[in-house]
């Protein structure tokens, strides 16, 4: 691929903060990709993000806003992508920026605990409704 004076391939990482901290693109090219705590994490770290069209990041990250998103498996498109944010920092900056926002604003352990009591009230709200009109079947 002759990429070795511009692209490391390094595999296992086991300090995450390191790893974040050298990079200055984050790309996610998964094929399969749920909802992803990676791509949290370069959130987090404030980078520039391109993913693939996978089910998790499309419905996190709106393309061209918070990140570039690429048709997965599409190797031509994700070049392009890459291009385009590195000779763009301002619009790697803005991805970065508007992407690290979207986390603060909806994932922090603070909003996912909002988010999950709510889910349970109306869990538990919806079990003693069906509960009461039950009884109130039985008694008529």
């Amino acid at each position: 691929l002759n990429l070795t004076n511009d692209v490391k391939f390094i595999g296992w990482i086991d300090n995450k903060d390191q790893f974040f901290t050298n990079i200055d693109i984050f790309t996610l090219p998964s094929t399969i990709e749920h909802f992803s705590i990676v791509m949290l994490e370069a959130m987090k770290a404030g980078k520039a993000i391109i993913s693939s069209n996978t089910d998790g990041p499309k419905e996190v990250l709106q393309d061209n806003y918070e990140a570039l998103i690429f048709k997965k498996n599409n190797h031509q498109q994700l070049a392009q992508h890459l291009e385009k944010i590195i000779s763009a920092n301002e619009l790697a900056n803005k991805l970065a920026r508007n992407a690290h926002d979207k986390l603060l604003k909806n994932f922090t352990h603070d909003c996912i605990a909002k988010q999950m009591t709510s889910y349970l009230q109306k869990i538990y709200d919806e079990y003693y409704k069906n509960l009461a009109e039950e009884k109130i079947q039985k008694t008529a």
